[in-house]
């Protein structure tokens, strides 16, 4: 019976499991990039980007399962180059590190 429930209940609500899904992805995103002090240093920037999202790259690939949210985590990326603007030259780099991850996640 509550399998059943459970089921439909998943069933009923597909807006909301991919909402859910969304939600996380943006609170994963958010969080890596929160967990660093970054540097000032627009040279440095983006060598220091690059090697902390490297850490995160499989946990981000994991939350990204839709091509909805990937988009949305494209967009969140895009959206904290430009209020971050010493990581704007490093924008196109971090999406093919994420590109590079969800491909070698997919041969596993």
């Amino acid at each position: 019976m509550q399998a059943d429930r459970h089921a439909h209940h998943h069933s009923v609500h597909p807006c909301r499991e991919q909402s859910n899904d969304l939600d996380v992805c943006i609170k994963v995103w958010n969080t890596v990039m929160n967990a660093v002090e970054w540097s000032k240093k627009e040279e440095l920037v983006a060598d220091q980007a690059l090697k902390h999202l490297q850490q995160y790259s499989g946990l981000l690939a994991a939350v990204t399962g839709s091509g909805r949210s990937q988009l949305v985590l494209i967009n969140k990326v895009q959206d904290y180059c430009y209020d971050n603007m010493n990581f704007l030259k490093v924008f196109s780099k971090i999406i093919q590190l994420f590109y590079r991850s969800k491909t070698s996640m997919q041969h596993l």
